[in-house]
This record gives C-alpha cells, structure tokens and sequence, in this order.
C-alpha cells in the first residue's frame, strides 16, 4: 500500500473516530430545578405549552383557568394576562405560546386566534389579534412571517401547516398537507381520505402538531407518529425521518378505545393509554435534533418515563436518552422548552404527591445542552 493511501485511511479513521465521539456525546447536565410558588387564587391547572422570556420569567398558558401565568427565574408567580372570553386580550382554552425580542403570541385551541403582547413597563400588554379559521397547536414567527400547526384548507386541500405574513394576514403560504402529515405521498390522497373516514391506521390523538424552525427548515412532529417531515421554507421540498426504539409504543385506535370513548369512560381510557407513548414535541439546535416523547405508564415512577432522541439536521439518528427526573403524565401533554440563545431546555414536571393541601407540586427541570 502507497504512503498516500495509508495517510488518506488513517485521516479518514480519525474523522469517523472524532465524529462518533461527537455525536454520541450528546450530554444533558443538569443545572437547576425550580419550583413554582402558587397562591390560593391562582393554582396551575392546565398546562400544555410554556416559554421563556429574555429575563428568564417562566410565562404558562393555564387552559382550565383561561389566563396567563407569569413567574420569576426563582418560581414566584409574578402576575397574570388576560381572562376567560373572546375580547381583546381574553382566551378561550389558551393551548402554546411563542416569544421572541418583538413580542410574545398566545393561541388557544377554541378561541381560533392568536393575541399578541407587547413588553411594556416590566408587563406583557395585549396588541392585537390574528384570525385564525380553526384549531392552533403551534405556533412560531420568523422575519415577521407567523409559522402555525394548525387546520387549514387551503388550493389543494386540507393542510397542518401554514404561515401567515403579520403585515398581511391574508398572505397565506400552505406547507404541509394533510396528508403527508399521516404518510400518505400525493398520489395516495383518494386512499387516504377513504382510510381517513374508516379509521384505518390512524392514532387514538388527532391534533396537528408540533415543529421548530431552524435556518430555511421546518422540522414537524405531530403527537402520535415517529416520523420527523423536514420541510425546506423556500422550495417546499420534504424529508422524513424518524428512528422508532422499544421504548416507542405508537398509539392505535383499538376497539377498546373506540368502545370507551363512545362510553366516556374516563378510567378504562387512561387504562389503555397507559400502554401508548406520545410525542410532546421537537426542538432544533446549532448542532442537532431533538425530539422529546413519553414512554408507558411506570408504576415506580407513578408517571411514565420521558425519552428524547437525538438526530442530525439531515436526519440521521444518534442516540436515545431519558431526561433524568422528568415525569411524564399518561396522556399526550410533555410542556417543554429550549431557549437557542441560552442553549437550554427547559422540562416542566407535575408531581402528584400531598403538600399543603395540593395535589400537585409543579416544577421546572432546566438543563444545559
């Protein structure tokens, strides 16, 4: 063997050796947990979503309360926004949240509009609101551009994803369909509308979904499929991914759930979700991707383990891990956050154990990535 082909294969070892040592270590460190200091007239209730501010104040969508908590860096519940109803500033089941230096936006799952807030005098005030035509999961804005998970129809159809332009709310770009979302290329979309009727090879949990936004590329989850769809902005090209472990138990609609639903059976249903995983959503970093699900019910744990996995941005699977102390609730709900500028995520917990009267302890997991 020539010294030149020698050199070659061991610069190429190195790279492969360099590289797997990178990937692989993938470390969530532990830095700090912070509990959420209620009162007796405002007591966390719902939570599906939460973010944070440029100051670190914790800011929680409560959906049984219709209101907006606002906590300190240290879990002191700071003040609320907004109550019950369908004015100016008033949500009806507030669902997610998104901030950024501009603003922070509010949707909620049957006020069918997203409200924005403006930081003023140390408080969010209410703006203005965005129309929407139907549900909201997520939302996200870019360049003054408003990213939604959510029910559309639009030229070809119904679609879970879509943007509205905040200077020009009719401006409306359509990015992933209905569809596609459930797996179904464009040449099955007559199988799929007929699969979609029956109930065939479709979830127990019918939301839109979840997404981040990194670069020119939307990743997009939706709570009951392991399949990551990259979504290029400009193009509109697609790609999934996604890597299913034994920890992943997809959710099927079984004649059971179908039976206990029809019977509202609220007991015999979290029964058969406690052996279903969902997915509580995606985030995007500099380096990779991270995708965050529970696993089944643990007696032990009196909750269920929490997974996240890790790809690259061109959707190669790395590892899998759980999060260390987070318990996740039986159904579909995992409120999260990962803050780019800090390079932290953030795991909310609900703990149900007895302490001064309350059911719940609520507290918030922060790690360094």
């Amino acid at each position: 063997m020539s010294q030149s082909k020698l050199t070659t294969k061991i610069y190429l070892f190195l790279i492969f050796l360099f590289s797997t040592l990178f990937l692989n270590g993938i470390d969530l460190k532990t830095e700090k947990k912070i509990r959420l200091i209620e009162d007796k007239t405002n007591i966390i209730s719902n939570i599906s979503r939460f973010t944070v501010g440029k100051n670190e104040e914790i800011i929680i969508p409560d959906g049984k309360t219709s209101e907006i908590k606002v906590f300190s860096a240290n879990g002191n519940l700071e003040y609320t926004i907004g109550r019950k109803g369908r004015g100016p500033g008033e949500f009806i089941d507030p669902y997610c949240c998104f901030i950024n230096d501009e603003a922070l936006w509010i949707s909620g799952l049957r006020g069918f509009k997203i409200s924005e807030f403006k930081f003023d005098k140390n408080a969010y005030k209410y703006t203005k609101d965005i129309r929407l035509s139907n549900i909201c999961t997520d939302i996200k804005v870019k360049h003054n551009i408003l990213f939604i998970a959510g029910y559309i129809t639009g030229n070809q159809g119904a679609y879970a994803l879509y943007s509205k332009d905040l200077k020009n709310s009719y401006k409306i770009e359509y990015l992933l369909t209905n569809e596609l979302k459930y797996g179904y290329t464009s040449n099955k979309k007559k199988q799929f509308l007929k699969d979609y009727r029956e109930r065939k090879n479709f979830s127990s949990f019918n939301l839109s979904g979840y997404f981040d936004i990194y670069k020119n590329n939307i990743y997009f989850v939706w709570p009951a499929d392991m399949r990551i769809i990259k979504i290029n902005i400009k193009d509109k090209s697609t790609k999934i991914f996604g890597h299913k472990t034994n920890n992943y138990i997809k959710p099927f609609v079984s004649k059971e759930l179908i039976e206990a639903t029809r019977n509202r059976d609220s007991a015999a249903i979290r029964e058969l979700k406690k052996n279903m995983s969902f997915i509580g959503g995606i985030f995007v970093t500099p380096k990779f991707v991270g995708l965050i699900y529970r696993g089944k019910y643990n007696n032990s744990l009196k909750g269920c383990p929490v997974f996240i996995q890790f790809y690259t941005h061109k959707g190669k699977y790395l590892e899998e891990t759980v999060i260390k102390d987070a318990i996740g609730d039986i159904y579909f709900d995992h409120p999260f956050h990962y803050s780019q500028d800090k390079s932290k995520l953030y795991f909310l917990n609900k703990k149900e154990i007895q302490d001064n009267d309350n059911d719940n302890i609520y507290e918030i997991l922060v790690f360094g990535l």
